[in-house]
């Protein structure tokens, strides 16, 4: 079961993309304290964490 998390500060658009990751992933950013207001600096936060084949994984299973 996926809990949408409401994370303050971020957009619309962002925290939908925020409750399509996987909880782990979701539970790094919220522990990492980034500052996360778009989907875009979200996109290049999963992007820069994950290895090229996580981050292609990551897009497949999202409907990027």
């Amino acid at each position: 079961m996926n809990m949408e998390k409401q994370i303050p500060g971020m957009d619309r658009a962002a925290q939908a993309y925020f409750n399509t990751l996987p909880v782990l992933l979701q539970e790094q950013i919220i522990q990492s304290g980034a500052k996360l207001c778009t989907k875009g600096q979200l996109e290049s936060y999963c992007k820069n964490s994950l290895t090229p084949a996580g981050w292609k994984d990551l897009q497949e299973n999202s409907g990027e």
